[in-house]
């Protein structure tokens, strides 16, 4: 087809995405005499490793000019999940005064770190129209769009079921709640270019 350029992808494909999600909360009991400030913060980094192939399409017809590109990553994602909670309390009718461990979602049973290595597919679309105008001058319009099959992400790490035994301190007492978790979903970016063009 007259104007038409198609070239071949090879190569290595990185990705890095880091999350986090906080919560904090100050109680002032006035009553009892006790503060706290309660803070949980739970943080993920997803970094995809990979091999990837792909095609790029160029297509030229009068002052106009197509640009596609299209590329398949295939490799294994390193998951990170850490989770920390503390509760700070004072006060004279406070049992305990201090640093606590736990918060709000985050127990001795859940914080720490956790890590998985899921292989993972990162297919990946280019598209951008072009249209010259004048004197070396284009404007053009473009769409993006990349999909990560698999991430791990701060709201999929947090357990809602919260046993309280083991709070400030104590021993638990029955079921072990919340528990880590690693729930992994899917991970869709997008976006639109506009923009001119100077060629000289």
């Amino acid at each position: 087809l007259p104007g038409l350029t198609v070239n071949g992808l090879v190569g290595f494909h990185y990705l890095d995405l880091r999350e986090q999600l906080g919560l904090q909360f100050s109680l002032d009991d006035h009553v009892f005499d006790v503060q706290q400030q309660i803070s949980s913060s739970f943080n993920t980094r997803d970094q995809f490793y990979g091999g990837q192939v792909g095609a790029r399409m160029e297509y030229e017809r009068g002052p106009w000019q197509v640009n596609a590109a299209f590329k398949l990553a295939l490799g294994g994602t390193h998951q990170t999940a850490s989770i920390q909670g503390q509760t700070i309390q004072t006060g004279a009718g406070a049992n305990l005064i201090g640093t606590l461990p736990g918060g709000i979602f985050t127990q001795p049973s859940n914080i720490g770190r956790q890590n998985d290595n899921p292989f993972t597919v990162v297919p990946q679309m280019q598209l951008q129209l072009q249209r010259q105008l004048f004197g070396g001058f284009s404007v053009y319009a473009g769409y993006d769009a990349l999909y990560w099959s698999s991430v791990v992400r701060p709201g999929n790490v947090i357990d809602r079921s919260v046993n309280l035994s083991q709070q400030f301190g104590g021993t638990l007492v029955g079921t072990a709640a919340p528990l880590p978790r690693m729930e992994p979903s899917g991970f869709w970016a997008q976006g639109v270019r506009f923009g001119l063009l100077w060629k000289f």
